[in-house]
């Protein structure tokens, strides 16, 4: 059996970035889910990121920046000047629903 090929530096750091942008996505799902923003979501089917810190008692500058991080992500998409779930979260953002976030 040969040794399997020494890992480059471009290899390492690429994994590094890797691990790193798992992270922030996967705070960004729990701070959605912990404010209720993907629930408030899936509930209005579309909403701005105003309506959704208004409803929500959450900043709107910062419930703007989160919706536009998810956007990147994949989690939302947009609906004219405002925000919904993209399809694949929408079932998984239901509650009740055997795989919610």
């Amino acid at each position: 059996m040969t040794a399997p090929p020494e890992a480059t530096i471009t290899d390492q750091v690429t994994r590094l970035y890797e691990i790193i942008a798992g992270y922030h996505s996967t705070q960004m799902l729990e701070i959605g889910r912990e404010l209720g923003i993907w629930e408030h979501l899936t509930d209005q089917g579309s909403a701005s990121a105003e309506d959704i810190a208004t409803a929500l008692g959450l900043d709107g500058f910062y419930t703007e920046v989160l919706c536009r991080t998810a956007f990147s992500a994949g989690v939302l998409d947009r609906d004219g000047n405002g925000w919904r779930m993209a399809p694949p979260w929408t079932s998984c953002s239901a509650r009740p629903a055997p795989r919610s976030i």
